[in-house]
């Protein structure tokens, strides 16, 4: 008798079980403020950005995009003519450098053309430009590694943040922070 009872009273266990599930399915519960109001995070092994889809906090060539914004001066508006948009992150990337006095604006300049595909995917980059190349802003550490005269060759530089910055009819380059170099051949 006690094994029927205990058989019947795990029946009515499982069946309870059924019924609860049923009604936990019917249950709905809210977010919370801060769940939301959380944007989704867009995350792509892709290099390519795009200025109108990205946004904010997407990841693009593992790199984190931080803003978003037009060329100062530009009144368009922005887009893959019109952007000027800065990332966090970091890289190693192996390219042709020039170290040289910009004549035009009459200040020096380091500046790195990345040509390796490869190489190319770790940078963030427009559809609609078909090469990556930046210059250092933090001027007096590229100097040091790549002075002290002027010169051109191939380099494997480490970086990090990053800033796209382009306008067609305005002079703009990229930019990104020089953190150290891993090696460098002058060109014959």
């Amino acid at each position: 008798m006690k094994k029927i009872s205990l058989i019947l009273g795990a029946l009515v266990l499982l069946l309870g079980a059924g019924c609860t599930t049923a009604k936990l399915q019917q249950t709905t519960t809210t977010p919370s403020a801060n769940e939301a109001t959380k944007t989704p995070i867009t995350t792509t092994t892709s290099n390519i950005f795009d200025p109108v889809k990205n946004k904010p906090g997407d990841d693009v060539a593992g790199f984190k995009v931080l803003s978003i914004g037009s060329v100062t001066g530009n009144k368009g508006s922005i887009g893959a003519d019109n952007v000027d948009a800065a990332f966090s992150g970091n890289a190693q990337v192996t390219g042709s450098y020039e170290y040289f006095l910009n004549e035009l604006g009459g200040y020096e300049q380091v500046c790195l053309q990345l040509t390796d595909p490869k190489d190319m995917a770790k940078i963030p980059r427009l559809a609609t430009v078909d090469y990556v190349r930046f210059c250092f802003h933090n001027l007096a550490a590229a100097k040091a590694a790549f002075g002290p005269a002027y010169g051109k060759g191939t380099a494997t530089v480490v970086i990090d943040t990053y800033n796209l910055r382009f306008a067609p009819a305005d002079l703009l380059y990229n930019e990104t922070n020089f953190v150290s170099l891993v090696q460098k051949n002058l060109a014959k």
